[in-house]
């Protein structure tokens, strides 16, 4: 979408600090899911539920919990930068 609006100079201004978020979240929930999961994370998480399933699972939560808090304040940030909401 940046490419087609021409939007790619909003990187270098730090009021579009949301795109920036939005981008790291992208990133991490791609390598996560297509770098590291398939790599060594499955084999992991699948050896620390034999031992201690409760504890992992909250470390799941956490982890989820966190991506989505990310997540929500780069949409909260776009919304309020699209709608012009941050003083300038």
């Amino acid at each position: 979408m940046l490419d087609f609006v021409d939007g790619w100079s909003r990187y270098t201004e730090p009021e579009y600090w949301w795109i920036h978020l939005m981008t790291i979240v992208w990133a991490l929930f791609m390598f996560v899911l297509f770098v590291a999961e398939p790599m060594f994370l499955h084999r992991l998480f699948a050896k620390h539920v034999r031992t201690n399933p409760a504890k992992s699972f909250v470390f799941v939560q956490a982890l989820h919990l966190f991506m989505l808090i990310l997540s929500l304040a780069a949409g909260g940030g776009a919304v309020a930068g699209n709608r012009d909401w941050f003083p300038t």
